[in-house]
């Protein structure tokens, strides 16, 4: 596992043997040196804690004073439904398996003298973690790259001159390729800059915008306007 997807990570551990919750933690560290570990010897009051801190695991240790583990994680699902939650014991997996279900628990982890069952189950949720990451990133990638598809942008001098165009130059199809370059740009929209500009300079500010309706070849095209003024104009064209 690499230390990009390891940094993002805040796991919780909760035992009340500080002997193991310190073990815990050398695993945690030796296998996960970036993971972020807040170690509590007691269960925090959880409608609080979920308030104020976000965590990608919570580790519970099931012998616990008051609350077990397995009573402490069906607590805390009141306030959080969805973080993955672990109950740590050395009891076996059959001796406790319906009762883990009950509770809202994410799986059981075993407790041995390398916490190898522990490293795993982090190991798993790094993966599930940062794959969901990926992907929402690459829906929001989708929808600027979508976004940027229906854009032509006018990058205009001070001399009113079309010196760059930018974006998908097919939905100007209707003109040979140059056509916007130095003033012949004027010919369709040179109108409307003229107006944003005045409202940018009159209203001092950095933008203006506008919805224009075009005649091409007997065909109308309905597009947005937008101007924004810096060392240059950029005409962005919305289709």
């Amino acid at each position: 596992m690499n230390s990009e997807n390891k940094s993002l990570f805040t796991i919780l551990v909760i035992d009340d043997n500080p002997l193991e919750l310190g073990l815990i933690r050398l695993v945690v560290q030796k296998n996960f040196p970036e993971i972020k570990c807040l170690n509590f010897t007691r269960p925090p009051d959880w409608e609080n804690f979920f308030q104020l801190q976000e965590v990608d695991a919570i580790i519970i240790d099931y012998r616990l004073p008051e609350k077990n583990g397995l009573e402490q994680i069906k607590e805390l699902r009141k306030y959080n439904s969805k973080v993955p939650a672990f109950l740590i014991t050395a009891l076996e997996r059959d001796e406790i398996d319906q009762d883990i279900i009950k509770a809202g628990a994410t799986d059981l982890i075993v407790k041995d003298r390398s916490y190898s069952n522990l490293v795993s189950k982090l190991n798993d949720i790094i993966l599930k973690q940062t794959f969901k990451k990926f992907e929402s990133e690459i829906k929001v990638l989708k929808k600027i790259i979508n976004e940027l598809s229906n854009l032509v942008i006018l990058k205009i001098d001070k001399d009113e001159k079309c010196f760059e165009v930018l974006g998908n130059q097919k939905k100007i199809s209707w003109l040979r390729q140059d056509y916007f370059l130095n003033s012949e740009w004027k010919k369709y929209f040179y109108d409307v800059f003229a107006q944003l500009r005045t409202k940018i300079e009159k209203e001092n500010k950095e933008s203006a915008n506008k919805e224009i309706e075009l005649e091409i070849e007997q065909q109308k095209i309905s597009l947005q306007v937008n101007l924004i003024k810096d060392d240059i104009f950029y005409l962005i064209l919305t289709f």
